[in-house]
């Protein structure tokens, strides 16, 4: 509460001041019963986390857990020699893309409807272009059952 605030409510008499008070009182009243319990939540929180910290540092070296459970942490140097060429395709090379699909079996528009920076509608404002993306996904894969069947040579 600012200081304007209270000169005002002081201004207004003893009985504005009592209701402030008590307000103020009440708030406080909810806010401690609040921390109360968080502070228990929190305690209940903290022995959870210990048991599952202690458990996690566990490696090797300072338990009888064996080393291939130690995880990927040892960086093995690599035997392959700098080529001298700079990354990716190379002066020359012709580069190959994957084609959109003239006949898509899923067409999706995404429209925006506001700004992302302000927020503000882009109803009724033309846009200045558009970007066309083209998913191909991995066909479903369909399980065949076989069947085999054995038979008694006695019996037949």
């Amino acid at each position: 509460m600012s200081e304007g605030r209270i000169i005002e409510i002081y201004n207004q008499g003893i009985s504005q001041v009592i209701d402030a008070i008590q307000k103020l009182t009440a708030e406080i009243r909810t806010q401690k019963a609040e921390i109360k319990t968080l502070s228990k939540e929190n305690k209940l929180l903290n022995k959870r986390v210990k048991p599952l910290e202690c458990q996690v540092n566990k490696n090797s070296n300072n338990s009888s857990k064996p080393p291939s459970t130690d995880g990927f942490k040892k960086k093995t140097k690599s035997l392959r020699t700098k080529s001298g060429k700079n990354p990716g395709g190379q002066e020359g090379h012709e580069g190959i893309t994957l084609e959109l699909n003239d006949n898509p079996d899923e067409i999706q528009i995404h429209q925006v409807y506001e700004c992302d920076i302000c927020g503000q509608s882009l109803q009724n404002v033309i846009p200045e272009n558009h970007i066309i993306l083209q998913v191909v996904d991995i066909p479903e894969i369909k399980v065949n059952a076989l069947c085999q069947l054995k038979f008694n040579k006695e019996k037949l």
